[in-house]
């Protein structure tokens, strides 16, 4: 089990891709200097071997710092359990849209929640 477990976790992590895009705002002329829209979605590659593979994913964060862990931000919290093999052939599945500060975002993660038996 401990193996299927860690399978599911790494096939996640290979073929799972992060679809974001921080869109142009205005340019306010504000100290902020503006704002772009960040989207988060979720898709998985076919796996022949397994017949489902479940993930839950608490929260989307991104970093917008280029040093250290400091400036990580919250921008989707899903608390939703997903099976992977229905995320194929180009279905996605959004895990969040937020408004950020427009900027260079260097790091995304996903805070993983309990893997769901079946």
């Amino acid at each position: 089990m401990k193996f299927l477990k860690q399978t599911g976790i790494i096939v996640f992590f290979l073929t799972t891709t992060f679809l974001f895009a921080c869109g142009g705002g205005g340019g306010g002329g504000g100290s902020d200097g503006g704002t772009g829209r960040l989207s988060v979605a979720l898709t998985d590659s076919s796996c022949g071997s397994y017949s489902a593979i479940y993930e839950t994913i608490d929260e989307v964060q991104v970093n917008k710092s280029a040093k250290g862990n400091s400036g990580w931000q919250t921008v989707a919290t899903p608390m939703k359990t997903y099976n992977l093999l229905k995320l194929i052939n180009g279905v996605t599945e959004v895990l969040g849209d937020d408004k950020l500060e427009a900027g260079v975002y260097h790091q995304i993660r996903l805070i993983i929640g309990k893997i769901a038996k079946s």
